[in-house]
């Protein structure tokens, strides 16, 4: 899974609710948890999500223009900078370690965390998809995350929900855990944001529709096909 996947997946948790209004999965804990498909996800870590999706939602805006942004949140957009500082905030301090033991065994340690480690075996190396960053796997710390109401299209689109490789053991307590999540989400928007990717960013214009998305040809105009066709059933009706 690509860093602009990932970090579009949490962008896209602001979405149309299919009966005309908005619904956000980081609305609380229980939707953050199914979202996440984790049952043991705590409180601080979502808030901390909904303050890095706001600051990823900002720099979107500031991407797509000079097309609006997306409506949901268009009047509750952080200025660039404070923006940049709480994303940047949000990755942990970490450096890779060998231990020897009866076996090899590659691990990250996450400075000022008390016996915080993340065992990378199975982990892609570190990371694959997030250029070997760090403490993420290719699923965000090995967190799969679900579909829209945790059914049907994956929450950035089709090919993301169930896409992840199992989990990549984080030893701690659930605050560790959590901000090794965070951490993910925040260096897949770093890669995301600072390279040629991000030039394939869009709004859907897809009447109702709220989301954010990445070009998958040069033509598309909206996040799925869904949404181009309620575009053109709606244009049909306007013409009549």
């Amino acid at each position: 899974m690509g860093s602009g996947v990932v970090v579009v997946a949490l962008a896209s948790t602001i979405r149309h609710d299919g009966r005309g209004g908005v619904a956000d999965d980081l609305g609380d804990l229980d939707r953050y948890r199914r979202w996440l498909r984790d049952p043991d996800a705590d409180e601080l870590t979502r808030l901390a999500l909904v303050g890095l999706r706001r600051a990823v939602r900002s720099l979107f805006a500031v991407l797509v223009a000079p097309e609006p942004p997306s409506a949901p949140d268009a009047s509750r957009l952080l200025p660039v900078a404070e923006a940049v500082g709480r994303i940047n905030a949000a990755v942990l301090p970490t450096r890779a370690v060998l231990e020897w033991g009866d076996e090899p065994v590659a691990r990250v340690e996450i400075a000022g965390m008390d016996a915080a480690r993340v065992d990378m075996a199975g982990a892609g190396a570190a990371g694959a998809g997030t250029a070997g960053m760090g403490v993420v796997g290719t699923s965000v710390a090995g967190v799969s995350v679900a579909g829209e109401g945790v059914a049907g299209e994956g929450v950035a689109g089709e090919g993301v929900a169930g896409e992840g490789v199992g989990r990549v053991g984080v030893a701690g307590d659930a605050a560790v855990r959590g901000a090794v999540v965070v951490d993910g989400f925040a260096r897949a928007a770093i890669e995301f944001l600072g390279s040629g990717e991000r030039f394939g960013l869009r709004v859907c214009r897809g009447p109702r529709c709220v989301k954010y998305y990445l070009l998958a040809h040069p033509r598309q105009g909206w996040c799925s096909p869904a949404c181009g066709n309620r575009a053109r059933v709606s244009r049909h009706y306007h013409r009549r």
